[in-house]
């Protein structure tokens, strides 16, 4: 099993799953390209033939929604977060595509042969599940929303409430 820290979290991928630590990793593609001011998701996986594209988000990555007062105000902070999201995405699709690094090559293969990639959002978050499950419903539909015009096959929006337990499992660092 494959395991990752990510904020405050050990992501623990399943042994059928190949995973790649698109943000921190020692060596990795980003690195090779981050003069430019790239920013990668954080990990990349494959499972059953089919590409994983997934960042993880603290709530407090979303503190300034929370705290505005004016509801436009609120709706443009929420719309520039998601565009930085979706940047991400954007960022690390094209590095992938781009990349001539041997150690992503299987994931190029299924990006451009296989299959169009799946979307994760993972929030890690102290609220309780009522109030979590709620703004993970708003925040997918806004989500969806700006994928749209993508290739993408599905997007998810977890947490550690809700997440699919067949791809990895994840545990709090407290």
């Amino acid at each position: 099993m494959v395991r990752y820290q990510e904020s405050n979290c050990t992501f623990s991928f399943k042994e059928n799953i190949k995973c790649y630590n698109f943000d921190s990793q020692e060596g990795s593609i980003f690195q090779e390209n981050d003069f430019c001011g790239n920013k990668p998701i954080d990990f990349l996986f494959i499972y059953n033939n089919e590409i994983y594209f997934m960042e993880v988000k603290d709530i407090d990555y979303f503190k300034e929604y929370f705290e505005e007062e004016n509801s436009n105000k609120r709706g443009s902070v929420f719309d520039k977060q998601i565009c930085e999201i979706y940047s991400k995405y954007i960022d690390s699709y094209t590095i992938l595509s781009l990349s001539k690094n041997r150690d992503v090559e299987e994931y190029q293969e299924v990006l451009f042969n296989v299959n169009v990639p799946k979307v994760i959002l993972f929030i890690v978050a102290e609220l309780s599940k009522e109030d979590l499950l709620l703004f993970l419903e708003k925040l997918e539909k806004k989500f969806k929303k700006k994928f749209k015009h993508l290739k993408v096959n599905s997007i998810f929006v977890e947490s550690l409430f809700s997440y699919n337990k067949v791809l990895y499992e994840v545990t709090r660092n407290d």
